[in-house]
């Protein structure tokens, strides 16, 4: 029981503070209320405050992005999946054409592919041909897993529009550094794009709402032109039958 407070809290740590009364928290369970003071009639009484409801951290609640590791070494697979786990979902295929059938399904919901160039079935270059063919290299960014330095496969990647390479071994800063830059200028630009495609429409929009517009004064226009024309004739048919 606590002296100060005579509230039976099991490790309770009061602290009493000048002229204010005692303020009793069990900061050694985590899992116990939160206590706070109140003063009435110069008698100090602890007072069970509830927690507020939505006090679960933001890493449970936040939807993590997904990344698919295309890799026919499980190690490889897995040391990238230890290395991205805490930030990422993780997807896994071990050759192009898993890849390919996991791209199908999940490609509005991938953040980025990390794809090894030698692997079974559908080697890297080959899926990355049909990532080009289906548009889909401008919206996820691919991240080539490499062990080798060759110059001639490094311009044929980036020929095809890869974002980076990930070495081999792999530095999990270095990899966790890579995967998010590329996610993050990946997401700005497709947001931007996004943005440029609802302003287009919009413009679009008020584009024939003005040609619209345009349309019907000239119209009106013309037909002013018109009555205009036949006032004139009538005054000139007018004229001569007077003369």
């Amino acid at each position: 029981m606590c002296k100060s407070c005579a509230h039976s809290i099991p490790l309770c740590d009061c602290k009493i503070i000048e002229n204010s009364g005692v303020i009793c928290q069990n900061r050694k369970r985590k899992s116990s209320p939160v206590y706070s003071f109140s003063r009435k009639s110069n008698v100090c009484e602890c007072i069970v405050a509830d927690r507020p409801h939505n006090s679960v951290h933001r890493e449970e609640n936040k939807v993590k992005s997904k990344i698919l590791i295309v890799d026919d070494a499980e190690l490889n697979r897995e040391l990238l999946k230890e290395i991205l786990k805490e930030d990422y979902e993780i997807l896994e295929a071990d050759n192009g054409e898993i890849a390919l059938k996991v791209l199908e399904e999940e490609h509005e919901n991938i953040s980025a592919i990390l794809l090894d160039l030698i692997i079974p079935v559908m080697d890297g270059f080959g899926l990355l041909k049909l990532l080009n063919e289906h548009h889909l290299i401008s919206k996820i960014p691919v991240l080539v897993i490499s062990g080798e330095n060759s110059i001639q496969n490094e311009q044929k990647c980036f020929d095809y529009g890869i974002s980076d390479f990930i070495g081999k071994p792999f530095n999990a800063k270095l990899v966790r550094k890579r995967v998010q830059n590329a996610v993050d200028i990946y997401s700005y630009k497709n947001h931007l794009e996004k943005k440029v495609q609802e302003q287009t429409v919009v413009l679009q929009d008020a584009y024939q709402k003005l040609k619209g517009q345009s349309d019907l004064l000239k119209r009106r226009h013309q037909q002013i032109i018109d009555v205009l024309a036949t006032v004139v004739e009538s005054r000139n048919l007018e004229s001569g039958i007077n003369a």
